[in-house]
């Protein structure tokens, strides 16, 4: 499986506290969804948006199963693991998954948009510390 990061996991600080190991990945993105900081929260989630949204990340190639296991352990039942088709910043595209927020929880979304610039400025010192 392939994993379309848009939020915590795209630093590696975070990603080595939750996976004992590295993939190889490469930037993308997907269209058709935004990211809004979570109500109250330091971390993101990603919801079903407007059809020229875009939301940057990170696509991580080829997980093994216990990866994804750890991974899905980590993002809670909060969200939704979802096939997601992913443009690479090479030009390709690839079919992968994403920790997508369901419809029926979008009330847990703020109105605040979440980048991983903010969050290395403003969040991820205090997400560690939390954690």
């Amino acid at each position: 499986m392939h994993l379309f990061a848009y939020g915590t996991l795209m630093f590696a600080e975070v990603w080595d506290r939750v996976v004992p190991r590295r993939f190889a990945s490469q930037g993308g993105s997907v269209t058709g969804y935004r990211v809004r900081r979570a109500a109250g929260q330091l971390f993101p989630v990603m919801s079903r948006g407007e059809p020229v949204e875009q939301v940057p990340g990170l696509v991580y190639f080829d997980l093994d199963p216990e990866t994804v296991s750890l991974l899905d352990e980590y993002e809670s039942s909060l969200y939704d693991r979802a096939p997601v088709t992913g443009a690479l910043d090479d030009g390709r595209t690839i079919e992968c998954e994403t920790y997508l927020l369901p419809d029926d929880r979008r009330g847990y979304a703020s109105e605040q948009s979440w980048t991983a610039a903010w969050f290395a400025d403003h969040g991820l010192a205090e997400y560690l510390r939390q954690w």
